[in-house]
């Protein structure tokens, strides 16, 4: 979508990107980029890291074609609970794990 267009029609691209959006409102609350919030919602989800496959696979399937697992939207959403009912701290070190430089 063009910057143009957004401007003259912000919801549309809300509705485009559909479950997207809440994924980015997540990153926000948290202050963590997109695919640190993929990130740790596959943890949170399976118990284990991303694979360096299914990281590759991931960034296809949301960055280029949009698609939203089930499991990312639910962390995001209980992320977004979290900060509705003021229980979100985003300075968390376990959410920061995966910041430039602090892979540990």
């Amino acid at each position: 979508m063009n910057f143009f267009k957004v401007l003259m029609n912000p919801d549309q691209e809300e509705k485009e990107l559909g479950e997207q959006v809440i994924v980015a409102k997540a990153a926000n609350l948290l202050q963590v980029g997109e695919f640190q919030l993929l990130q740790l919602a596959y943890v949170d989800w399976h118990g284990e890291e991303l694979g360096e496959e299914m990281a590759s696979v991931l960034i296809k399937s949301y960055m280029i074609e949009h698609q939203v697992p089930p499991w990312a939207r639910h962390y995001a959403r209980k992320i977004m609970a979290l900060s509705e009912s003021g229980q979100l701290d985003d300075s968390e070190p376990s959410d920061h794990r995966y910041d430039r430089g602090d892979l540990s």
